[in-house]
């Protein structure tokens, strides 16, 4: 006999497993890409404000992907030690760089070992202009190597 109590506890367990399942999937293994290096990659979900940096989790093909820095990354570029990346930080459209106040963030690609299945990378930011190339210098931190849109180009080089 199915009792109140039991229905309540199924759906439970089934809410529990979707919401486990969702949360290990910020970026997807799917056409969106747009900028990749390695496992990291950057995707367009077909809308300005939905572009998010993540890295492949795992050694399979189909690893889970997880968020690095989110919503509206307007730049990335990569060296064989730094991923950097750029985003408004005023929560402006990214076709409109006119006047915004930007966010810098540096991640090293050694990534942090949590088992055999994952691992996590020290993502720092956000980064003001002047924070971003003091590190710039000090580390040897990338260039910006694609842009969202060309009116990036000059934002990215201009402090706030």
């Amino acid at each position: 006999m199915v009792t109140p109590k039991l229905l309540i506890r199924v759906f439970s367990y089934i809410l529990l497993f979707a919401m486990i399942g969702c949360s290990f999937k910020s970026c997807s293994n799917n056409d969106n890409v747009i900028w990749k290096d390695g496992p990291f990659r950057l995707e367009d979900y077909d809308m300005p404000s939905f572009t998010i940096l993540c890295y492949q989790n795992g050694e399979y093909p189909n690893g889970v992907y997880r968020q690095l820095v989110g919503d509206k990354v307007c730049a990335v570029g990569s060296n064989v030690n730094y991923i950097v990346a750029m985003q408004p930080a005023d929560g402006k459209r990214l076709s409109d760089p006119k006047n915004q106040t930007l966010s810098y963030y540096y991640i090293k690609r050694q990534p942090i070992l949590i088992n055999k299945f994952e691992a996590k990378f020290e993502v720092h930011g956000p980064l003001t202009f002047i924070e971003f190339n003091k590190e710039k210098s000090r580390l040897g931190l990338p260039s910006f190597s694609y842009y969202y849109t060309t009116a990036y180009q000059t934002a990215a080089h201009a402090p706030a």
